[in-house]
């Protein structure tokens, strides 16, 4: 579940001005047209980002360091990665035509979900993945076959609206939240 926010405390209004660079890492891959929209994520003890060509990085939080890196079809976690912690920590990030399960420990494909193009993050609940796709609207795989589970179309009336700005899951309702941008203005 994407909540956006820590809970820890180490950093505070009261001592906010006191920030200092510890470190900086730069991949050397920028394109003048395109920028990563991806917010990095914390996993394993690991910073994970990615580039606008496809690469996924594992940095070292003390110092920046490259720990891993693996190139996959990009457009690569365009609007950000979803990740699952425990024994086997798992990161899941969209790539071309489908969504990739890496290992978080060292960047290794585990298991791709065939989902089409994806530009967000997707959603683990209950050992199901949810995927919001650009042109074929959501769909629900099983976490541990892959499995296709069903999918939900949003096409209405010749209006096929891509889905790319916002996806969301009410755990207390247990609701996806889709939405969708040109063309229609259907939401």
């Amino acid at each position: 579940l994407g909540h956006r926010f820590s809970d820890y405390n180490q950093i505070k209004i009261s001592n906010i001005d006191q920030l200092n660079e510890a470190w900086e890492f730069r991949s050397g891959k920028i394109d003048s047209r395109n920028v990563v929209q991806a917010s990095p994520i914390f996993i394993d003890n690991k910073i994970i980002v990615v580039d606008i060509y496809g690469g996924v990085y594992a940095l070292n939080p003390e110092n920046g360091e490259k720990i891993w890196k693996i190139n996959l079809n990009p457009p690569v976690a365009r609007r950000g990665m979803t990740s699952t912690p425990g024994k086997y920590p798992k990161i899941y990030v969209s790539s071309k035509n489908s969504v990739v399960e890496l290992d978080a420990k060292n960047g290794k494909i585990l298991k791709k979900f065939e989902s089409g193009l994806s530009l967000l993050a997707p959603i683990i609940f209950n050992n199901k993945i949810f995927i919001a796709t650009l042109k074929d609207g959501v769909k629900a795989y099983n976490l541990e076959t892959t499995d296709l589970l069903w999918t939900f179309n949003i096409k209405r009336n010749n209006v096929k609206p891509r889905i790319w700005s916002g996806f969301s899951f009410d755990q207390e309702t247990k609701s996806l939240f889709v939405v969708t941008s040109n063309p229609g203005g259907l939401y």
